[in-house]
């Protein structure tokens, strides 16, 4: 059986692990914050936008930790995702349509590959990815390509690529 796994480029991953240590950093101060502000165990109602921030901050250090570890297998059976909140597997006859679609949003323009189930049910896979101006994947439409044609492959299909936003 062949195997392809697509993860997220070097850049991509650098872009992230950054995130990650900027909202690491902001959770920890806001931590010290709190500790140094505790006042017999108790704050002051002037000292709980540390809590706030450090809540927040805690929060997308998560939400970014979850996106490092993201990826996409494919093999003769069909396409299998991985992410940190969730593992999805789809033979390929289950899926009706694999389209690149376009997100925009601040500035970045980013192109993700969208799988539509013949029940209509869609998820985006994590990888591959491309986003511009930064964190680009110069292979990835060589990548969506290989996709199609694995699932082309596996259902006798014929699809046009597609690219929607």
């Amino acid at each position: 059986m062949n195997v392809t796994t697509y993860r997220y480029t070097r850049s991509q991953l650098r872009i992230q692990l950054g995130f990650f240590a900027v909202f690491a950093v902001l959770t920890v101060c806001a931590s010290v914050y709190v500790l140094l502000h505790l006042d017999h165990g108790h704050l002051t109602h002037a000292d709980g936008g540390g809590i706030e921030l450090g809540s927040i901050a805690a929060f997308v250090t998560v939400v970014v930790a979850g996106t490092l570890v993201g990826s996409t297998r494919v093999d003769d059976h069909g396409i299998r995702v991985w992410r940190a909140w969730g593992r999805r597997s789809t033979a390929w006859r289950e899926i009706s349509s694999i389209e690149v679609v376009r997100d925009v949003g601040r500035g970045v323009d980013s192109f993700r590959v969208r799988v539509t189930l013949a029940t209509d049910k869609v998820f985006k896979i994590p990888a591959p990815i491309h986003s511009v101006p930064y964190s680009g994947d110069p292979e990835f439409d060589a990548k969506v390509a290989e996709i199609r044609a694995r699932w082309q492959a596996a259902t006798g299909g014929a699809a046009a690529l597609r690219t929607t936003g």
